[in-house]
């Protein structure tokens, strides 16, 4: 009983903090059409396509973690990228992003199931430090700031993913309490 509610609890915050944003942006909007009604109609045009975006990203994100939580087992994750993964989940850690892309829509909810399948923080760490390093985005960097600095920066992307997951590992780890404990209360 105790979970359910705060699981409820848990839902009705963001939905409380959708419903504000959407009163807030359809209030601007208004106070726009008063003044604008051509400019209203534009940003009704750019906010319909975004959240048509935003929806689909996050339709395939839902599906990719429901996919996850049914085909791999904690024990799976684990050997691949958990606690018994060694140097192994580390550097699939430090690469697998950096090919990966997505945004902060699909990322983090991707990591928080991971998380919840019992990855440990340095591979979380590891892994949100090399997806700065967007393969997608390279072309982009390359025209504006140059191939030097360009293979500079992902050069340098990996080695330090990998010192900054094993670093945060060590400082979380005196911070967080160990789980027998945390049960017990």
């Amino acid at each position: 009983m105790k979970n359910e509610k705060k699981e409820k609890n848990s839902l009705h915050k963001p939905l409380l903090e959708a419903l504000k944003y959407i009163i807030l942006s359809v209030g601007i909007i208004g106070i726009v059409y008063l003044f604008s009604p051509s400019k209203a109609g534009e940003m009704n045009t750019v906010v319909v396509t975004t959240l048509s975006k935003i929806i689909t990203i996050m339709l395939g994100v839902i599906l990719l973690i429901g996919l996850l939580q049914v085909w791999l087992t904690p024990k799976q994750i684990s050997k691949l990228i958990g606690h018994e993964s060694g140097v192994k989940g580390m550097i699939i850690a430090s690469i697998f992003p950096i090919v990966l892309g997505g945004s902060m829509i699909t990322i983090f909810p991707l990591l928080v199931a991971l998380r919840n399948k019992g990855v440990p923080n340095r591979i979380i760490i590891t892994f949100i430090v090399a997806w700065a390093g967007k393969a997608p985005l390279i072309p982009l960097e390359i025209e504006f700031l140059g191939i030097k600095f360009a293979v500079l920066r992902i050069a340098l992307i990996i080695p330090l993913a990998l010192l900054l997951g094993h670093l945060g590992e060590k400082i979380l780890s005196r911070f967080e309490r160990p789980k027998a404990l945390s049960n017990e209360e």
